[in-house]
């Protein structure tokens, strides 16, 4: 770390006095600073790993502190379903605490005084936390900000405040099975959540799919591939990660390619079978005429067969 660069903090520090606050560090002393919109400049004589004390402390002019208590990554995991507890430390006699929510799409503050159905706050003179009763999708639009305010001996309101940054597990999701006639456009849409905003990886079994600007197109969470042949016939599968794969998903989609006949085989199926059918009652008839004739000869009567030679003694007898 280079004297005189600005430090990355995990919580925003943000001051509301032009005076520097006092630092409880044996190997960081302050030069003069001033505010930077909610950011500090830190301008320590020696650098040491000492600094990391400044990531979730933070000191206003008259000894008064605030402290977040964050888990070992810094930030608070967002579970759907599950409450969410964040909790800061004070050192004050009187601490006035307030709690807000940054709205990361609008940018604007939100006191969660108002919204008690959604959270839960608890003060005391060591302590304030705050609790999301039930996580939502929705809570993934916010960070949340502790803020010791008080006013000095000359009437100036100054204060320090600490900032939550929570993140969410990604999810994805692919319908199981998609089918499309060859020729046509296939179109895979990848529904995603997560944060901070996921990033979105298109395979196709251990195969990275990319757009080439001719067939494949992928826009972020959507694969197209133009004039889909059979051997576009594959499974997909849409990856979701964030923090550089810390926390990823996946989904994965089996697509099928029918053939451009396929609209008829039920049809051509249906007029075979007329056919056959027709066939088989064709040979039945014919089959049953010849049988009726065979026993018509059969069952004449012998009078029938001797007529002739009857005809034939009278015949005889007149002569």
């Amino acid at each position: 770390m280079a004297l005189g660069r600005k430090l990355d903090l995990v919580g925003r520090l943000s001051l509301y006095d032009d005076r520097c606050p006092k630092i409880l560090a044996d190997h960081l002393l302050p030069q003069p600073c001033r505010k930077f919109d909610s950011e500090m400049i830190w301008r320590p004589l020696i650098a040491t790993s000492v600094a990391a004390i400044f990531l979730a402390v933070g000191v206003v002019a008259d000894g008064s502190s605030i402290v977040g208590n964050r888990p070992p990554e810094g930030m608070f995991k967002l579970i759907l379903g599950k409450p969410l507890r964040m909790e800061c430390n004070v050192t004050d006699e009187n601490p006035q605490i307030t709690w807000v929510r940054l709205n990361l799409v609008s940018g604007e503050e939100e006191d969660v005084d108002d919204k008690k159905e959604k959270y839960d706050v608890v003060s005391n003179k060591q302590a304030s936390s705050l609790t999301i009763r039930k996580v939502t999708l929705d809570d993934v639009k916010y960070d949340y900000t502790c803020k010791l305010s008080k006013v000095s001996d000359l009437g100036q309101t100054i204060g320090v405040s600490e900032t939550f940054i929570t993140y969410m597990a990604p999810t994805a999701r692919l319908p199981k099975d998609v089918s499309l006639e060859e020729g046509t456009l296939l179109t895979l849409n990848c529904s995603v959540t997560g944060k901070p905003k996921p990033t979105i990886q298109w395979k196709v079994g251990n195969t990275t799919l990319e757009s080439d600007g001719e067939r494949i197109s992928i826009n972020y969470n959507i694969l197209q591939i133009q004039n889909a042949t059979k051997e576009d016939r594959a499974e997909y599968t849409c990856i979701a990660s964030i923090m550089n794969g810390a926390e990823e998903a996946s989904a994965t989609a089996n697509v099928r390619v029918k053939d451009k006949l396929s609209p008829l085989w039920p049809f051509i199926g249906i007029c075979l079978e007329v056919v056959v059918l027709c066939l088989i009652i064709l040979i039945y008839e014919k089959r049953r005429n010849k049988s009726e004739l065979e026993e018509s000869d059969t069952d004449q009567s012998p009078e029938q067969k001797n007529t002739p030679d009857v005809g034939k003694d009278v015949r005889h007898r007149n002569k």
